[in-house]
């Protein structure tokens, strides 16, 4: 659940029609979301009243889902002393179509004011309202008219909310929109009865009702919900739901069984052909009260169908003379329904993995139809571990360190179906041809002990086209269907999974094949563990790990303490048990459990406490190809992301994984890639993953702002900004100061600038106190210094390379301990006490020669597009998912294509080669009479030639060319600057100039408004915090996040592209590149 910020002002109201027609005493009544706002009241009015009256509400609860349907509403009513205020008219607006206007805000628009279910409006309302989500900046004052407002104001909402094309027309215009409803079927019992359900159309602040149903499990209706529409309109979503009526004996209210949105826009431009909806939600024995879990932020996935629903809509656009009709319910046209066919769905089950329990069962499920194995199933089966030691004891062991030998057995109970056991009846039933129509196909696990009943333990949904379809004698292979965990089942260890068959067939006779055999087999699963970001617990105390389990075997990284982001670069090989019909075909792939772990030891017993975890498929093994090579492999890590919390829906952190899947037999051919960063000259894209390039960092540092008080120390600050080497785990204890780990520049406040006077007022550097963060005497300081470092960075911008800027006091100097005594004491160690750091991303910041195709030899012109498509691949590549996506066959099948061409070109390269040929010697003279000695040198073909860095050479020019110079004719053959354009001018319409933007000239993405080459951002300073992305418009407004930020530094920074030459003298930079140069080579064959 998320908090929104709404806020309104209410100017006036104009031409109010009251039921006398009289003047009035009206007021004005704002409800949103459970709040509830009343102005004043103004009396004796009518024709023209005004307010004035402002309201803010901060703390709007919803959920991402709820937010897409909410509303604010205005309901203008006349006062009456003995009898019930008389509504004049009502207004709305949907919180998501103010939010996605520019700058968040509808301003002073004029909305007409109707009465339910009536046409005419009764008055006008003049009035502001914006609405922000979490992290979005106010709409300023400036903004009294937007640009561009005039033409969102237009009937075309799809270029205002959606972005799309449509037709255009003049404001005025009047619309019918036609919602269909024709019947609902196979709606779930509540509470063991049936629903009497009804439907509700909503849209422009009109609501139509359906006719109500009783005790029915399908319905037909065959009604059409009519609301008018004259343009401009302010909103976009028209809101479906479908409700259970209540009773007034039972006294229970009406309960929502479901909702859909369906767009204005589109539905204008594109009617809505007759479709079914399928219905999911939750059961109310399994999952009580929704609610509870809605208010602990939390939300659960929808696990149970609750029914479908055919609906078709359109928008019809009135003539001149032809009348707009109040909204109410109609006869439907008759439609044509999506077309059915027969459908059998199939299914053998094998096993069931990690589902806690006695006995278990499975069942499957279609819609409303269902089926389950024929018995419940004990525990037993396979012994995996069994097999792997057996495999050992059988073939030639190899050693593979003491790494291979440490890995955990999970508890993992498994449930073995033999034949009979796991075979599913045919589900037969009718399903549309449509695949959007179509419901999904469910798969439940359930388990039963001795005091306990059935229970549903795990469920898996998945789209009917992802099923094969049954071919008779040709039995398909099993595979792992990951299982959903329930609400009361989210901290299992090991999520549980099934491995079963499904097809589908269009009729439930066809002869039943005996299932596929398969065996156990011994392969490995490489894990390739780089690094975690963004992790959502307290970092500076935590002993973070990565912990990878498959098929009952699970291995851990050595744990990194207080790392906000992790870094461990080291493959995970677990040798598992996996089932396969032949040692050449892949095995039946059990899911990988990722899991980031706080790894602590309590009196000697460790106490691991999980923080997030994913479920990843992966089922590609590496082969050979027809000609006994092995096929080229690719390693491509993906930064996933992983949920933790009470049910699993809340974002933890994210991983940069990846993985590799081999028969344990090839396991000494196929070693395992290098993940850390190597040089160029060592680099081989057949072992590592990466090379790093040479760059230098050029930092320009403005200024620190409102840097908060440290304990009354007020000492100038120093500013150190580092970059994390890559090759750091070279790094050993003993060489850590001839190697540190870090490339490292450092910044200090002086009180002139560089060569300046002290009797030059404009040399003093300046520094000042401010009040700012929630504090008083917050301090700022000028900087303007410049300095740069060679660094090694690598060169796939996947692995996210970052800057750390570190503000820190100045340490004091060393007390002594005991007056009279030697012993001294530096109360905030040699570095100083840490203000606060920021961290900046350089993986977009690369040199663009870096990027595939792009040179220096040719203009940026030429080039900038492939420059444009390497940022957006770096941007994408370092993107996370919320589950890890195996490589399909169609992008294994390119990639291995371009690889053999790849090879066929260097082979071809090397063949020519092979071949010389007698190079022909020049010629004394050319055809342009030029000697030898003015050409350009050759080794073979003209070695008298002249050196391009040598001689210039001779330029010659026409004849004609000079005697056009020689007259001055205004003829010029060099070419000259390019035009240069300053800042376009700003001129408001009363001559005066000055800058109209949105929020601060910093953040302005308004091209005609501010376009710099470059500007000091003001980046935030926070503790044990990761990247911030200052260019992201949904990060908050870091000035009133008073808990995590402790100041702001102004700077800019760019890197250039190989090293560059650093200042001489004790400059810090400079003494770590020299020493990176000289000792890099030997950490690498010490690490080798």
């Amino acid at each position: 659940m998320q908090k929104y910020v709404v806020g309104f002002e209410i100017a006036d109201a104009r031409n109010l029609t009251t039921e006398d027609s009289q003047p009035c005493d009206p007021f004005v009544v704002v409800e949103c979301c459970g709040k509830r706002y009343q102005t004043d009241t103004k009396e004796g009015k009518a024709m023209f009243v005004s307010w004035n009256e402002d309201n803010i509400w901060p703390d709007v609860e919803l959920y991402p889902e709820e937010f897409e349907s909410a509303y604010i509403e205005f309901t203008v009513y006349a006062r009456n002393w003995f009898t019930r205020n008389y509504q004049i008219g009502k207004a709305s607006l949907q919180l998501k179509s103010v939010n996605a206007r520019t700058g968040h805000v509808y301003m002073k628009k004029s909305l007409p004011l109707r009465k339910e279910g009536e046409t005419a409006a009764t008055g006008m309302i003049t009035l502001t309202v914006f609405c922000l989500k979490p992290g979005e900046s106010a709409p300023q004052g400036e903004e009294v008219k937007e640009e561009g407002e005039a033409a969102e104001d237009l009937e075309d909402l799809s270029k205002a909310v959606l972005g799309a094309s449509a037709d255009t027309g003049d404001v005025g215009k009047s619309y019918h929109v036609l919602v269909n409803i024709y019947r609902a079927e196979n709606l779930a019992k509540i509470g063991g009865y049936n629903p009497n359900p009804f439907v509700t159309v909503e849209f422009s602040g009109a609501c139509v009702r359906t006719t109500p149903a009783y005790d029915v499990e399908q319905y037909t209706w065959n009604e059409c919900a009519r609301i008018p529409v004259q343009t401009p309109v302010y909103e976009d979503t028209i809101l479906i739901k479908l409700w259970s009526g209540g009773s007034a004996l039972t006294m229970t209210p009406d309960a929502l069984l479901a909702q859909g949105l369906i767009s204005f826009s589109e539905l204008r431009n594109n009617s809505l052909p007759a479709r079914w909806f399928c219905l999911y939600g939750w059961d109310t024995e399994e999952v009580p009260d929704v609610k509870q879990i809605s208010k602990s932020g939390e939300n659960i996935k929808p696990n149970f169908f609750k029914g479908k629903l055919l609906i078709s809509g359109r928008v019809e656009r009135l003539g001149a003379d032809e009348t707009m009709m109040p909204a109410g319910i109609t006869t439907a046209r008759s439609a044509v329904e999506p077309r059915n066919m027969q459908l059998a769905l199939l299914a053998d089950v094998y096993e069931v993995c990690g589902a806690a329990g006695r006995e278990c069962q499975v069942q499957l499920a279609f819609g409303s139809s269902t089926k389950e194995t024929k018995d419940w199933v004990s525990p037993g089966g396979l012994d995996k571990i069994a097999t792997i030691e057996a495999h050992d004891r059988g073939g030639v062991v190899h050693d593979y360190g003491e790494d291979d030998k440490i890995f955990d057995v999970e508890e993992v109970t498994t449930f073995s179906f033999t034949q009979d056991q796991g075979r599913i009846d045919p589900i037969l039933t009718m399903a549309p041809e449509e695949a959007k129509s179509q419901p999904l196909v469910m798969v439940n696990v359930y388990t039963r002990g001795v005091l306990s009943g059935k229970v549903r333990v795990g469920y898996a949904m998945r789209q009917l086209e992802n099923f094969k379809k049954y071919e008779p004698g040709s039995p398909g292979r099993p595979r792992y269907i990951p299982l959903e965990p329930m609400p009361f089942n989210m901290h299992a260890r090991i999520p549980g999974s099934v491995l079963m068959v499904i097809e589908h067939f269009t009729t439930d006779d066809v002869p039943r094949h005996n299932r596929r055999t398969v065996k156990p087999m011994v392969y490995i699963v490489r894990a390739y563990v780089f690094m975690a970001r963004n992790i959502k617990v307290d970092t500076a105390g935590a002993n973070l790990a990565l912990r990878v389990a498959c098929a009952g075997i699970s291995k851990t990284t050595e744990p990194e303490f207080g790392q906000v982001r992790p870094m461990w670069m080291k493959p995970l090989e677990l040798r598992v048990t996996l089932c396969s019909d032949h040692p050449k075909e892949p095995p039946t792939m059990e899911p990988i459990t990722v899991t980031l772990l706080d790894s602590r030891t309590v009196l000697g017993v460790k106490a691991d406490r999980d923080i997030g975890k994913t479920v990843c498929t992966y089922e590609y093994m590496r082969q050979k190809d027809n000609m006994g090579r092995w096929e080229p492999f690719r390693l491509k890590p993906q930064w996933v992301q992983l949920f933790g919390g009470n049910y699993g829906s809340v974002a933890m952190g994210e991983v940069l994984i990846g993985f590799e899947l081999l028969h344990s037999k090839f396991r000494a051919d196929l070693p395992a890639i290098h993940m850390w960063p190597v040089s160029e000259e060592e680099f081989n894209a057949t072992k590592h993953f990466s090379k790093l390039k040479k760059a230098t960092l050029h930092f320009s540092l403005y200024g620190l702002r409102d840097l908060i008080p440290m304990g009354g120390r007020s000492e100038e600050p120093l500013v150190n900004v580092r970059v994390k080497k890559f090759p750091w785990c070279w790094v050993t204890e003993e060489t850590e100061t001839a190697m540190p780990r870090y490339y490292s520049m450092n910044f200090k406040y002086e009180k002139l600038v560089e060569e300046g006077q002290e009797d030059n007022k404009d040399d003093h550097l300046h520094k000042w106190k401010t009040d700012a963060l929630g504090q008083q005497g917050c301090r700022n300081f000028e900087f303007f210094q410049v300095e740069k470092v060679n660094v090694m960075l690598p060169d796939k911008e996947i692995l996210q390379p970052f800057m750390a800027i570190r503000v820190l006091e100045k340490p004091l100097g060393p007390m002594e301990l005991f007056h009279g005594t030697a012993l001294h004491l530096k109360p905030f160690g040699d570095e100083g006490t840490l203000v606060g750091e920021s961290r900046q991303s350089l993986n977009l910041l690369y040199p663009c020669t870096w990027y595939e195709g792009v040179t220096d030899g040719q203009p940026y012109s030429y080039q900038e597009n492939r420059i444009k498509r390497g940022v957006d691949r770096a941007s994408r590549a370092c993107a996370s998912r919320t589950l890890y996506q195996e490589e399909s066959a169609e992008e294994r099948a390119k990639g291995l294509q371009a690889e053999k061409e790849t090879r066929r070109q260097q082979q071809l390269e090397y063949m020519k080669s092979l071949i010389s040929m007698e190079e022909e010697k020049a010629e004394k003279i050319d055809s342009r009479a030029m000697p030898l000695e003015l050409r350009p040198y050759r080794a073979t073909y003209n070695p008298k030639g002249y050196l391009p860095e040598v001689k210039e050479p001779l330029r010659v020019r026409e004849e004609h060319a000079l005697n056009m110079e020689r007259l001055n004719l205004g003829v010029t053959f060099r070419s000259s600057f390019g035009k240069r354009f300053g800042e376009r001018s700003n001129k408001d319409s009363d001559g005066s100039t000055g800058l109209r933007l949105r929020g601060k000239l910093e953040h302005s993405k308004q091209v005609h408004v501010f376009q710099p080459d470059f500007w000091y951002h003001n980046a935030p300073l926070m503790r044990n915090a990761d990247i911030v992305d200052l260019s992201d418009e949904t990060a908050p407004d870091w000035n009133f996040m008073h808990d995590k930020v402790f100041g702001f530094v102004k700077c800019v920074f760019k890197l250039m592209d190989g090293w560059e030459d650093l200042p001489q003298g004790d400059d810090e930079a400079c003494k770590l590149s020299l020493i990176s140069r000289i000792a890099l080579p030997w950490f690498q064959q010490l690490c080798a």
